[in-house]
């Protein structure tokens, strides 16, 4: 059955099985993938006008606020399921970054897992497990002010399909 609370101190209701509406007319709010849904296993995000702004917020965090009780702003959503627009409250849990790294690893999150190697500029080459775990390496350096750890990855992954020359001062293969 479908559950319904107020998100914080707005105009908008958020249900249990992850939909959102206007309080006052009940009409849904529509939600949408980053990227117009380039991505085929993106974020669902949805647009509030909040405190006189427009903003585009997560589903899953908006959920996970509303209906976990353990919920840490400090703390990651992961999906269950592995399935990242299915944002109902019985599918998610607060993790820390490492648990939801290892669970991406254990049930299947892609390029994540993949090997990848950087090259620097002096031509030393440095190998990393996973495409997660270059990007933990880089945020350790401070060669970078972007403290997402899924951003690194994909500026990294963009390094790899030649988007860009280098990232992070590396030159990023797939490890084969």
């Amino acid at each position: 059955m479908e559950e319904w609370k107020q998100y914080r101190d707005t105009n908008y209701e958020v249900s249990n099985l992850g939909n959102i509406r206007n309080k006052e007319t009940k009409k849904m709010k529509k939600q949408f993938q980053k990227n117009n849904g380039k991505l085929k296993n993106d974020y669902m995000r949805v647009s509030m006008y909040i405190e006189g702004k427009d903003r585009t917020i997560s589903v899953h965090r908006i959920v996970a606020e509303c209906f976990l009780p353990n919920f840490d702003e400090k703390l990651e959503v992961n999906h269950k399921n592995s399935i990242r627009y299915d944002n109902r409250a019985c599918n998610l849990e607060m993790t820390t970054k490492e648990q939801n790294y290892q669970h991406s690893i254990q049930y299947g999150n892609g390029s994540r897992r993949k090997a990848v190697v950087g090259t620097n500029q002096e031509g030393e080459k440095k190998e990393f497990k996973s495409l997660w775990e270059a990007a933990r390496f880089v945020e350790k350096t401070g060669k970078t002010r972007i403290v997402n750890i899924d951003h690194i990855c994909n500026n990294i992954k963009n390094s790899i399909k030649g988007k860009c020359i280098n990232s992070y001062g590396y030159k990023w293969e797939w490890l084969v």
